[in-house]
């Protein structure tokens, strides 16, 4: 698992300093860590210059446990001054003619705080310094209570503590600090330590804070006749973590429940979801498992001891979240995740309700996923095409599986004739109506008849041949789904444009256009005015 943290800024520890004379007096850095009230002091004035030898000796909470190797530092709110020294192995340290006042003892481990007490010097003597040290002790059982020895359980500090910054700000020395809680990977091994026959273990003196256990079990043999044949199964030792945090003195009872953790990853349709990353949490955030599915969708983890079942699930593909549930494990039990994905079906026709059929529907993602976290959704993209198909005789096209989101859609026959937008949460049907009609033209010659077997061109506003054919026997063309607007109409008839206009299909539907085509009638007779047949 890779290591991430998530900072935890703001802490603060701030008293106020009262007095007045403060206001004129230039304090730098690393001189306060914890500052009080100068008005506190039970010292009297003519005290003031008296000196005295006293001890610190640093202790846990419960005085059981002393402190060698320590940073302690010493502040005088009075002088504004401070000192720092480290205890002994015995945890003392010794302050020789110092004077009568009041003081603050700040302890720290490294950067981290783990004590301050305020002390008033009036007499030689030896201060207990109590830290938040805390005894730990822990007992471990199964799920049916029976307890668990020999039972290995390692504790790791999840607490990262930066560098401390001490400022003077209005009339306050301020302690800044960032305590990150790493909750991805293992922070630093405290103690180790195996449970006893009666599965109860200690960890004493441990600092307050937030940590994570791990327990690692034993290998079980069993052995059994069956059949009057000796069997032996071993069962191999089960691993499980959980997290704690210790603010005082604690006695818990943990049981640990030994299953197997399977998750399946299907879709609405009840279809596998493989290669996707499943990240499993428990409710405060920590990672307990990284995976990948498999080709069945599934994921296991098995021999696992669930000191806290209760998880949640995050299912991604890149930095997509495609699927989230929150389980609890009590026994062994495959999870079902069904993702989110839905199927989208795209009704496609024209402005007469006509079906659009054999037109190309396009579908582009709008969602661009920086981070799992950081998303942009833009509009009319065609970066990212998603899938294609053609629409049926019923102009109908259909897209099965998708993830939520936003997409773009295209309808398009040659040229585009409709664009939507639509955010996707549920599997939905949308009409789509493309801005295409049909051409419906007669032409006539200019007595009126029929003008059959004429040549008809259209062209688009781009002077684009848009389609040609042949009237027929009454004079007639039609064509279907062509993008509403104005087109020019020429009219060929042996050879010869015999026609030329603008129309709009719309408007101009069923429009009668006149031809330059005239009948000529010849009557041949001969010089006695009778009718001669078949000439030529």
């Amino acid at each position: 698992m890779k290591k991430h943290q998530i900072a935890l800024s703001g802490i603060y520890l701030v008293l106020i300093l009262l007095i007045s004379q403060v206001l004129c007096e230039n304090i730098s850095l690393n001189v306060f860590s914890i500052v009080v009230n100068e008005a506190s002091s039970t010292i009297n004035s003519s005290d003031a210059l008296l000196r005295y030898n006293v001890t610190l000796w640093i202790r846990d909470w419960a005085n059981k446990t002393s402190f060698g190797n320590v940073n302690v530092t010493i502040f005088d709110p009075l002088g504004k001054r401070s000192t720092s020294k480290i205890s002994n192995q015995s945890g003392q340290i010794d302050l020789t003619l110092i004077e009568a006042g009041t003081y603050i003892i700040s302890v720290q481990k490294e950067n981290r705080i783990v004590g301050y007490q305020e002390i008033a010097i009036t007499q030689n003597a030896t201060h207990l310094i109590r830290t938040w040290a805390y005894d730990f002790n822990i007992t471990l059982v199964d799920k049916h209570g029976n307890r668990l020895a020999n039972h290995t359980v390692m504790l790791y500090d999840q607490l990262d503590f930066g560098s401390q910054l001490f400022s003077y700000e209005s009339n306050m020395i301020v302690r800044r600090q960032n305590i990150t809680l790493m909750t991805e990977g293992l922070g630093r091994l405290v103690a180790q330590t195996m449970t006893d026959n009666n599965g109860t273990l200690s960890f004493p003196a441990v600092w307050n804070g937030t940590y994570l256990l791990k327990v690692i079990g034993v290998e079980t043999i069993i052995k059994e006749y069956i059949l009057g044949e000796l069997r032996i199964t071993r069962i191999p030792p089960a691993i499980g973590q959980g997290i704690v945090t210790l603010q005082s003195s604690t006695n818990i009872t943990l049981p640990c429940i030994r299953a197997d953790f399977q998750l399946h990853l299907i879709t609405a349709s009840n279809r596998n979801v493989t290669g996707a990353q499943v990240y499993t949490r428990d409710m405060n955030g920590y990672l307990f498992y990284s995976d990948v599915s498999n080709e069945t969708g599934h994921v296991e983890h098995k021999d696992i001891y669930f000191i806290d079942g209760k998880f949640r699930i995050t299912v991604r593909y890149g930095n997509r979240t495609i699927g989230y549930k929150e389980v609890e494990v009590t026994e062994t039990k495959i999870f079902t995740i069904v993702c989110w994905t839905n199927n989208l079906t795209v009704m496609c026709i024209n402005l007469d309700n006509k079906p659009l059929a054999g037109y190309v529907v396009l579908l582009y993602d709008q969602v661009v996923f920086h981070s799992p976290t950081n998303i942009t959704i833009v509009t009319n993209q065609t970066m990212q095409l998603i899938n294609w198909t053609k629409t049926d005789l019923n102009g109908k096209a259909q897209f099965t599986e998708l993830w939520n989101g936003t997409y773009w859609i295209t309808v398009s026959s040659g040229e585009i004739v409709k664009e939507m937008l639509i955010d996707l949460q549920k599997t939905e049907t949308v009409i789509i109506t493309g801005e295409s009609t049909y051409l419906f033209l007669k032409f006539v010659t200019r007595t009126g008849q029929p003008l059959s077997e004429a040549i008809v061109n259209v062209f688009d506003s781009s002077q684009n041949l848009v389609f040609r054919g042949y009237t027929d026997a009454f004079g007639q063309i039609l064509r279907q789904n062509l993008r509403v607007g104005s087109y020019t109409v020429n009219v060929e008839w042996m050879g010869t444009q015999v026609a030329s206009q603008i129309v709009n299909i719309q408007t101009d539907y069923g429009k009668t256009i006149g031809c330059g085509v005239f009948r000529l009638t010849l009557n041949c007779k001969d010089q006695f005015g009778n009718a001669l047949p078949k000439v030529v």
